[in-house]
This record gives C-alpha cells, sequence and structure tokens, in this order.
C-alpha cells in the first residue's frame, strides 16, 4: 500500500511540474510575441532570455553574452529559461543594447517596458 501510494504522489508532483513547465512556455511565448525590441537593439533571437515573477510582473533580461562558467549568464544564445525567483536574473549595469530588459505586466497583459542597459 505505501508503494502504491508513493507512487500515486510522484505522478501528481511529475503532472504539477509539466503543467508549470507548459505555463511559463506559453507565458514567455506569449510576451515574446508582443514584445517589440529598442530599434538599437538586435533580432529577439540573438539574445539569451531569462524571465522571472515579481509580483505582478514578470522581468526578463535578454543578454548577448554568455559566460558557461557563471549560471546567471549560461544559456547559449537563441535559448531561454525561466528563473525560479526575480532576484536571481542576469544583472548587468552597462551594455547599451546587448542587454534589453523588459516587464510584462500581468494585470493588463501587456510589455510596458523594452529597454536597452545604459552604457557605462
Amino acid at each position: 500500500m505505501k508503494v502504491v501510494f508513493a507512487i500515486l504522489i510522484a505522478v501528481v508532483l511529475a503532472a504539477c511540474s509539466e503543467k508549470k513547465s507548459v505555463s511559463y512556455e506559453s507565458t514567455m511565448n506569449l510576451i515574446e510575441q508582443q514584445v517589440r525590441l529598442p530599434e538599437e537593439a538586435a533580432p529577439l533571437n540573438q539574445y539569451a532570455r531569462y524571465y522571472a515573477t515579481d509580483a505582478d510582473y514578470i522581468y526578463a533580461v535578454y543578454i548577448k553574452t554568455v559566460d558557461s562558467a557563471d549560471p546567471n549568464f549560461d544559456l547559449p544564445v537563441g535559448q531561454r529559461r525561466w528563473v525560479a525567483d526575480h532576484l536571481n536574473l542576469p544583472a548587468v549595469l552597462d551594455g547599451g543594447c546587448s542587454v534589453v530588459n523588459v516587464r510584462y505586466n500581468r494585470i493588463t497583459l501587456k510589455v510596458d517596458i523594452p529597454v536597452c542597459n545604459g552604457d557605462a
């Protein structure tokens, strides 16, 4: 009986994980369909794209820099990842349009800030 219960729990947890993954994928798709990058920015597929939720917003950081030794910057260009905590999004202080910050409003369902970083 314990084995059956353990298997049932594992199946339920796997189903929840799959639903969350599908939800993240559809949310990233929705944002990427709406976002209009600044004129100076590269095309979307030339960035590694990181997403995370914080309250009423989803924040995204699109970066062209990849550093396989740094888990915050190790995503290959052209791919995307949902980050569990918005505090773990890549933090870049300059870089111009090699770094684009996006904010998606979960209430209005609109992208309301796609901006390039400043230059140091």
